[in-house]
């Protein structure tokens, strides 16, 4: 089964442990869900974001939120999903009501910066990973060479 059979065209994609697909749509910028079995019946079920591909850095409920070129999806223990949101510069947090949220970064330049929640930098190419062992969430910030 191609993912375009789903109305999805996949940047990323996360598995959860019962085998759900949490998949970043590249063209629409949304995220979305697909529970297993995968067949040509199968539906793309709205996470975040706009099925229209609407653009932007709108945080709230989930037909309300608004990404701008998500690369990146991991949850973790708690079920939270969280999205490396690259062209607004942004760690955005969907939790288990729906409701999206900044965790880190939110800038309109790129750079390099630590510091918790908005005081956060990145460049344009990171993605976010999920360690389970460590309860961590890791940034892989590859515009500035960076592990954070």
């Amino acid at each position: 089964m191609e993912g375009n059979e789903l109305g999805v065209v996949s940047h990323s994609i996360w598995v959860s442990e019962d085998g759900e697909l949490f998949v970043v749509d590249a063209v629409k910028n949304n995220i979305v869900r697909i529970t297993p079995p995968l067949s040509q019946y199968s539906k793309a079920r709205l996470i975040a974001g706009s099925f229209q591909g609407h653009t932007g850095h709108v945080d709230g409920k989930p037909s309300d939120i608004r990404f701008n070129g998500p690369k990146g999806v991991t949850m973790d223990d708690k079920e939270n999903v969280y999205v490396a949101d690259s062209s607004n510069l942004a760690i955005r947090k969907i939790g288990d009501s729906g409701v999206t949220i900044i965790v880190g970064g939110k800038s309109n330049v790129a750079r390099y910066g630590n510091g918790p929640r908005e005081d956060a930098k990145f460049s344009r190419n990171f993605d976010v990973v999920y360690v389970r062992p460590t309860c961590t969430l890791l940034v892989v910030d590859r515009g500035n060479a960076a592990l954070r």
